[in-house]
């Protein structure tokens, strides 16, 4: 029996040493970032969407803030993915100062401008639709909008 395990463990072994494998990490795209917008802007593809949206959380580019916006709004509106409406406000959000992630009665939209405020809210509607957050959250936002 002690043979059998390590000649099977013998072959295991020599059979991984000739062979090329390649190792991919997560943050590497698998595709061309040109070729992942062309694939979000022509059929919403969520893989191609979500390895992108984590291609320019990933880098350090100050434009990174408005590509996520610029690609999470056609997903979120044009394909009705209810994660980049997330990602849309939360980068809305960012390239305002207003960090949404340490409590929700701080998120004060009225700071922003009237057009993105009004897009704010919307994803702040799709994200209650859709669960992404609590009604109370949802209200703790609304209610600091019109406590000023």
């Amino acid at each position: 029996m002690k043979k059998n395990i390590s000649l099977i463990i013998f072959i295991f072994i020599f059979s991984c040493k000739n062979k090329n494998i390649e190792v991919t990490s997560i943050s590497q795209t698998t595709y061309g970032v040109d070729s992942l917008k062309i694939k979000v802007k022509n059929t919403g593809d969520i893989t191609a969407y979500d390895e992108l949206y984590h291609s320019f959380k990933d880098s350090n580019e100050a434009e990174s803030i408005d590509s996520i916006m610029v690609y999470s709004k056609i997903m979120s509106k044009k394909y009705n993915y209810k994660n980049a409406y997330l990602h849309y406000f939360d980068a809305i959000c960012e390239k305002n100062n207003i960090n949404p992630y340490e409590d929700f009665s701080d998120i004060n939209l009225n700071k922003i401008d009237y057009s993105l405020r009004n897009e704010a809210i919307i994803c702040l509607k799709k994200m209650l639709d859709g669960k992404i957050i609590s009604k109370n959250d949802f209200d703790k936002i609304m209610n600091n909008m019109s406590n000023e």
